[in-house]
């Protein structure tokens, strides 16, 4: 798995290698992540809810993140999935949204 990751080097974090590790198939698209990385604690309920909402081989050969970043200090978060998929992801994201917000972008 490759994961563009040129604006944050987060390819040394140990959490970012476990959670790319871990949910793999989520990450097949060579998705560029840029985020704080105190940020991936509050995001992986999200990798691990999309885990468990997509089971069916063909579903997950159809996801895929394509970007999580930081514009204007807000979590920005793309990805590719079925419609249905996307009505059970989205409310998280926006949750998940305001979290990263309270989190701030430096770690306290």
């Amino acid at each position: 798995m490759n994961v563009n990751n040129d604006a944050c080097p987060l390819s040394t974090s140990p959490l970012f290698l476990e959670i790319t590790q871990q949910y793999a198939w989520q990450f097949g698209g060579n998705p560029r992540i840029s985020i704080p990385e105190h940020w991936l604690t509050i995001l992986r309920p999200l990798f691990q809810y999309v885990d468990e909402l997509i089971k069916d081989d063909v579903d997950r050969m159809l996801f895929s993140w394509i970007d999580i970043k930081v514009h204007k200090q807000q979590l920005v978060v793309y990805y590719l999935s079925q419609e249905e998929q996307e009505l059970a992801i989205d409310p998280i994201i926006d949750e998940l949204r305001q979290a990263c917000h309270q989190a701030g972008l430096e770690q306290a």
